[in-house]
């Protein structure tokens, strides 16, 4: 399956992101930056359906959430989300 719509350096780094469990891998990008290259992806025709497949979640829950925190979130405190395993 192909990801349109970012880079291939995107793509590794939101995979080591959002597949943290049994990988030994620190989450690179923040939930912001994830629902920003998400989102991005959507756009350009790749279904939620599709990146829950992709990311390995059984529903599209998740991918949907991090879509929301990125339009919702307010700009000026969108520094201060992180995933629990990222440094500050």
């Amino acid at each position: 399956m192909e990801i349109k719509g970012i880079t291939p350096k995107e793509l590794l780094a939101l995979s080591r992101s959002l597949n943290t469990r049994n990988t030994g891998f620190k989450p690179e990008l923040s939930p912001v930056e994830c629902g920003e290259l998400l989102s991005k992806c959507v756009k350009v025709g790749n279904t939620v359906r599709e990146l829950s497949d992709y990311f390995g979640y059984i529903h599209t829950k998740s991918i949907n959430e991090f879509i929301t925190i990125y339009k919702k979130i307010n700009k000026n405190i969108s520094h201060r989300i992180v995933f629990g395993e990222q440094e500050q």
